[in-house]
């Protein structure tokens, strides 16, 4: 009976981790793509999955900024393992912030792509990643962009193994 319980209650853990049939939408979305130099842009929008991560207008823009080179782990973690996996790191400041971060995400010295949201079509297009819900996340997406999970893959150890688990899937 013991065993039955815990069986159960690792199946409802598993099931309740995923995410529900969310489809992020590009639709409208104009994007001007800063990057590095010798960047594969295709590598990254045509792969079998990718992260999004997202950083709004809510709250220190300059901190999400610099929060995105502690990517590497993850970013270091995606080119050693055989997972068809990009990366998408969409920006989208309130107009009034926008020409400044421009300019300053193009004075980096980034090496993965940051999409920058120009018309902030994308976030209009996804108010659900504004919901209690989904804020502070970074969402595993299909190729055909169905959210398939959600966490804080850079903050919380748990969430970023239940990243490589899932990534595991789709591996080449």
């Amino acid at each position: 009976m013991k065993n039955s319980f815990c069986l159960f209650l690792v199946i409802l853990f598993v099931c309740c981790t995923r995410s529900p049939n969310i489809h992020v939408s590009f639709d409208s979305c104009q994007f001007d793509t800063l990057c590095c130099k010798n960047m594969n842009i295709t590598q990254f929008c045509n792969s079998k999955t990718s992260i999004l991560v997202f950083y709004d207008s809510v709250g220190c823009m300059d901190c999400k900024i610099h929060e995105m080179f502690y990517w590497s782990n993850i970013i270091g973690y995606l080119e050693s393992s055989n997972s068809d996996c990009g990366l998408k790191f969409i920006v989208s400041p309130s107009c009034s912030d926008s020409g400044r971060v421009h300019n300053y995400l193009r004075s980096l010295e980034f090496n993965y792509p940051i999409f920058f949201d120009i018309n902030q079509a994308f976030s209009h297009n996804n108010p659900m990643l504004y919901s209690k819900q989904y804020l502070g996340y970074n969402y595993l997406l299909k190729q055909d962009s169905i959210v398939v999970l959600k966490g804080n893959f850079l903050k919380n150890k748990k969430d970023f193994e239940k990243l490589t688990c899932e990534l595991s899937h789709y591996e080449e």
